[in-house]
C-alpha cells in the first residue's frame, strides 16, 4: 500500500518472476467455486488474443460480457462415461483449465450433458479455440497453422476422445498461450 506506481510495477514483476517457473502451478490449474470469475477472465483474454491473431474483430470486451459468454466444460458432467477414473479424478480433470472453453451462453446451455463427439460438431462453428479441437478447424483455417509456426504453439485437433492425455496437451497449449 502507498507504493508509487513507478516503483510498484517493477516490484510486482520481480515477485512474479521470483521463482524458477512463474507457471509452475499451471499444470494442475482449474476452475473451482472460488475462482470461477478469474478463470472466466483468463479464458476471455486468451480467446480474444487468439481471435485477434486471426484478424477477427473480437477483443477482450467481446468475451468479457458474462450475459453472452460463459465457461464450457468440454467433458460432460457424466462420470459414468469414464469408468476407468474415480469420480474424484474425473471431476479434477473436468475442471482443469485445459478442459474449458468460453462459448456463447446459448450453445453451452444446449450441450451440457452431450458426449465429447457430439459437442465437437458444435465446436467447429465456435471461436478459434473451440474450432481448434475439430480437424476442420485446421483445413479451413490457414491462420491457425500460422499461429503454430509463428509462436510454436502446440495446437492439435482431438478427433475421438477428450481423455486425460488430451486434457494435459490442452493444458500445455493454454500455458504456452499465456507465456
Amino acid at each position: 500500500r502507498g507504493t508509487e506506481p513507478d516503483k510498484l510495477a517493477p516490484r510486482l514483476g520481480e515477485e512474479l518472476l521470483g521463482g524458477d517457473d512463474p507457471f509452475e502451478s499451471f499444470a494442475t490449474f482449474g476452475v473451482h467455486q472460488r475462482n470461477r470469475a478469474h478463470v472466466r477472465y483468463l479464458l476471455a483474454r486468451m480467446t480474444a488474443w487468439v481471435e485477434q491473431r486471426h484478424g477477427l474483430p473480437h477483443n477482450f470486451a467481446t468475451y468479457a460480457v458474462p450475459v453472452r459468454y460463459e465457461v464450457e466444460h468440454i467433458l460432460a458432467n457424466r462420470p459414468e462415461l469414464r469408468p476407468e477414473l474415480t469420480v474424484r479424478r474425473f471431476t479434477e480433470l473436468r475442471d482443469r483449465f485445459g478442459a474449458l472453453l468460453l462459448l456463447d451462453r446459448e450453445v453451452v446451455a444446449g450441450q451440457a450433458d452431450m458426449s465429447y463427439l457430439r459437442k465437437l460438431e458444435h465446436y467447429k462453428t465456435g471461436n478459434v479455440l473451440a474450432r481448434s479441437l475439430h480437424a476442420s478447424g485446421y483445413d479451413e483455417n490457414p491462420a491457425l497453422g500460422a499461429l503454430v509456426d509463428t509462436y510454436g504453439l502446440p495446437f492439435a485437433p482431438v478427433r475421438l476422445d477428450f481423455d486425460e492425455a488430451a486434457i494435459e496437451r490442452r493444458q500445455e497449449l493454454y500455458r504456452r498461450l499465456f507465456e
